[in-house]
C-alpha cells in the first residue's frame, strides 16, 4: 500500500476493510492490517541470508589483476596480516613451486590438487590473495566463501594482458601453444562473476595503491550501508530499517520516503568509464551493486534478477532503452520497448523479484508473509504492475497477490 494525504488514506483503509470482509481474508492468509502494515520487521529474512562467515578480506581476480600487490598494500591500510595462497600456502603445502607443480600434473590435475590443498587452508582476520585459478574449483570456493568477504578486483582486460606480457608469467592454468591469453581471461570470467560478494571496478591503468584504497572504501561502505531512515525523521531516536525491510514496507510510518542513512558511495570517473562498453544488463548490475548491500541481496542473485527482468523475451530492443539520434547532438532515449510499452516496465519488471524473494525469506524465518498489492490507476501503471508480478516464478507467486482498481468511467 502506498498513499498520500488523509483523504486517500481513508479511502484505501475503507477499500482494504471491504476486501477483507468480502474475501474473508484471515490473518493466516494475509498478514496485513491497516494498523500493523508499517510496523513489521524482516528478522526472518535477515536470518535466512546471514550465515556465519569468517572475518578475512579475500581478494579474487584474474592472473595479473594485482591481487598480491594490492593485498600487501591493503593489509597495511587495515592493519592486518597478509597471506598469498600461491606463495604462502600452496608452495609450502606441496614443497615445490607452483609452476613446477603445474608442469608435473597438467592443467586438470593441477586444478584438482590445488582445490584439495585449499580445502586445508584456514586463516583469521587476514587479507588473503587467491590464485587466479582458485574460483575454478567449486568445493574449494565453498570453503573459501566461509572464511570471509570475497572482493573481486575487476580490472580491465587490456591492463591484465599488458602486465602478463611484461611479467612473462609461466604458471597460468590453460597457458600453452595455440591458446591466447585473451581467450583464457574470457573463459575464466564466468567463474569470477559467480563467486564474489563485492565487486571493485578498477580503472584503466589504475595504480595498486589507488585500488587498495578503493577496496578499503568499498568495504567500509558495505559494512555500514544497511540502514535506511525516513525523509521526515527529525532525530536519531527512531529505529532505522534494513534494505529488505524498506522494499517490503514502502513508505515510512510517518509518510516519508526511505533514504540511506549514509550517502551512497560516489563512483569515481574511471569507474563510470568502465560502464560505457557494458550492455544494459551489465551496467544495471554494476550500478545496483553499489546501492544494495551484498548481505541483503547477493550479487549472484541480483544478476539473475536483472538478466531475467531485461531479457530479450521481455524487451523488444536488444539495447532495452535504445538511444536514437534525432539531429546532430540531439538524441532520444526510447523507454517503450517493454512488455506493456510503458516506461514503468523498466522498474516493474525488476522490482517484483526482490519483493517476492524478501517475502519468501521472511516466511522461511517463521513469519508467514503474504501481501496484497493494491493499485489505483487511470493509466498504464496497472498493466505494468500486473505484467511484472505475473512473470514471477511459480514458487514465489504464493507470497504476493495484485489487485488493480480502475475508474468506473474509465
Amino acid at each position: 500500500f502506498t498513499w498520500r494525504g488523509r483523504r486517500q488514506n481513508s479511502f484505501t483503509t475503507m477499500v482494504w476493510r471491504r476486501l477483507c470482509r468480502q474475501l474473508r481474508c484471515s490473518q493466516e492468509l494475509v498478514r496485513l492490517t491497516c494498523v500493523h502494515l508499517r510496523n513489521y520487521s524482516c528478522d526472518g529474512a535477515a536470518r535466512s541470508t546471514t550465515h556465519r562467515k569468517g572475518n578475512n578480506i579475500i581478494l579474487m581476480g584474474s592472473p595479473g589483476a594485482g591481487k598480491t600487490t594490492v593485498g600487501r598494500i591493503l593489509a597495511g591500510l587495515v592493519d592486518r596480516p597478509v597471506l598469498d595462497i600461491d606463495n604462502d600456502h600452496l608452495e609450502s603445502h606441496w614443497g615445490r613451486p607452483v609452476a613446477e607443480q603445474l608442469s608435473r600434473l597438467g592443467p586438470e590435475g593441477f586444478l584438482q590438487a590445488e582445490g584439495e590443498a585449499v580445502l586445508n587452508f584456514t586463516a583469521d582476520n587476514c587479507v588473503i590473495s587467491l590464485s587466479g585459478s582458485n574460483p575454478m574449483h567449486s568445493q574449494a570456493m565453498d570453503h573459501i566463501r566461509g572464511l570471509g568477504t570475497i572482493v573481486f578486483l575487476d580490472v580491465p582486460s587490456a591492463d591484465i594482458l599488458h602486465r602478463l606480457e611484461v611479467m612473462k608469467v609461466d604458471r597460468i592454468v590453460g597457458q600453452g601453444a595455440g591458446v591466447s591469453m585473451a581467450d583464457i581471461l574470457t573463459y575464466r570470467q564466468q567463474f569470477y562473476e559467480g563467486q564474489y560478494d563485492i565487486r571493485v571496478l578498477c580503472g584503466k591503468n589504475e595504480s595498486a595503491e589507488d585500488i587498495a584504497r578503493k577496496v578499503r572504501e568499498v568495504l567500509k561502505w558495505h559494512n555500514n550501508s544497511n540502514e535506511y531512515i525516513s525523509t521526515r525523521q527529525v532525530d536519531d531516536t527512531e529505529e532505522s530499517r534494513t534494505f529488505s525491510e524498506v522494499v517490503l514496507e514502502g513508505l515510512a510510518p510517518d509518510g516519508g520516503l526511505y533514504v540511506p542513512k549514509k550517502m551512497l558511495r560516489r563512483l569515481q570517473d574511471n569507474e563510470w568509464e568502465r560502464l560505457v562498453d557494458c550492455s544494459y544488463q551489465e551496467r544495471a548490475v554494476r550500478i545496483l551493486e553499489q546501492c544494495i548491500p551484498h548481505t541483503e541481496l547477493h550479487p549472484s542473485v541480483l544478476k539473475t534478477m536483472v538478466e531475467t527482468a531485461y531479457s530479450h523475451s521481455r524487451f523488444q530492443s536488444d539495447a532495452v532503452v535504445p538511444l536514437v539520434q534525432l539531429h546532430d547532438s540531439q538524441h532520444l532515449m526510447e523507454l517503450f520497448h517493454g512488455p506493456t510499452a510503458s516506461f514503468k516496465d523498466l522498474s516493474l519488471q525488476l522490482m517484483p523479484q526482490p519483493y517476492a524473494e524478501f517475502s519468501r525469506r521472511r516466511s522461511k524465518g517463521g513469519d508467514q508473509h503474504r501481501s496484497l498489492v493494491l493499485v489505483a490507476t487511470s493509466g498504464d501503471t496497472g498493466s505494468a504492475v500486473l505484467d511484472g508480478f505475473s512473470r514471477l516464478p511459480e514458487p514465489l507467486q504464493q507470497y504476493v497477490a495484485v489487485m488493480v482498481l480502475y475508474p468506473e468511467e474509465g
